[in-house]
């Protein structure tokens, strides 16, 4: 369901552009060496924490990127929480609306986040319906607005990358260990 018409080319001088113009919109990686770790593993292991990034993760990146290659004012997408918390945040910032569909067993912390940045919540039952069928219905009640996927867009993934640009940056790191989720964070580094 990604919306690519009005897509910039994935191309070199695109990745360029993002690594260019991205760091201005977040806060910079904290790297912590864990003396611990290293000692048990018999090898340097640092750290990179995105838990100081705008709403504390890394889909902030990904969030802020893709929203501001669009011109649609109108987001939705789908979360139980941060990359929700991510878009509407990068939504305010950018002066757009945005609705995250989030299951009602979403802790209630995560769903008042996305609230304080001014995103809109849709409670489902997803016993009842999922959520990519409300998303759908959404998007049919709300012509023109765009789908936000947290991580099958090449724009979420080109975003995740300034992270490992950033990294490299710092030192030259032999191997680089991230967990996979839906793999946004993993295909950009």
């Amino acid at each position: 369901m990604p919306n690519y018409s009005t897509a910039p080319q994935l191309t070199d001088d695109y990745i360029t552009s993002v690594w260019e113009t991205l760091p201005r919109y977040v806060r910079p990686t904290l790297l912590l060496p864990s003396p611990v770790l290293s000692t048990q593993l018999g090898c340097d292991i640092t750290i990179a924490s995105e838990t100081f990034q705008y709403t504390g993760s890394f889909k902030f990146r990904a969030a802020y990127n893709l929203l501001s290659s669009i011109p649609e004012e109108q987001i939705v997408t789908a979360s139980s929480g941060n990359f929700g918390q991510a878009v509407a945040y990068a939504s305010k910032l950018l002066g757009k609306t945005c609705t995250v569909v989030m299951p009602n067993t979403s802790a209630q912390v995560k769903i008042a986040a996305v609230q304080s940045y001014g995103g809109i919540v849709d409670l489902i039952d997803v016993r009842e319906i999922s959520r990519a069928d409300r998303v759908q219905q959404l998007l049919e009640e709300q012509p023109g607005a765009f789908y936000a996927q947290a991580y099958d867009d090449y724009r979420v993934v080109v975003g995740n990358s300034t992270l490992g640009k950033e990294i490299l940056s710092v030192a030259d790191y032999d191997v680089i260990v991230v967990p996979v989720g839906g793999g946004g964070l993993s295909s950009g580094l």
